[in-house]
């Protein structure tokens, strides 16, 4: 019985952060993954799509649904793309961080 109260809380806590991710990002019609890495990128302040690959929560994902929502963010100007070299010694890598103008 202690199992079904804790999976019960588990589900409204889940609906309660839906909900504030939602209210969030009104405005814009996103995919869920969209979101996810929108809130990824946001929590981890800079990031790119290799990490996000890497993720256990993002494992699922093919990288061309993460490309994709990638793409779908930064058509919305809710992702910058920064060329850090002080982050990383390879070029190649763009680092993803929400825009906080947007």
């Amino acid at each position: 019985m202690r199992l079904l109260k804790n999976y019960q809380i588990m589900w409204r806590k889940k609906e309660l952060v839906q909900r504030k991710i939602n209210d969030s990002l009104q405005g814009y019609n996103l995919s869920d993954t969209a979101k996810d890495i929108y809130i990824f990128a946001a929590a981890m302040h800079s990031t790119c799509i290799t990490n996000i690959r890497h993720h256990n929560y993002f494992q699922d994902k093919s990288i061309s649904t993460i490309k994709r929502a990638v793409g779908e963010l930064k058509e919305h100007k809710l992702l910058i793309e920064r060329h850090e070299s002080f982050i990383s010694e390879d070029q190649r890598v763009t680092w993803l961080s929400i825009n906080e103008r947007s």
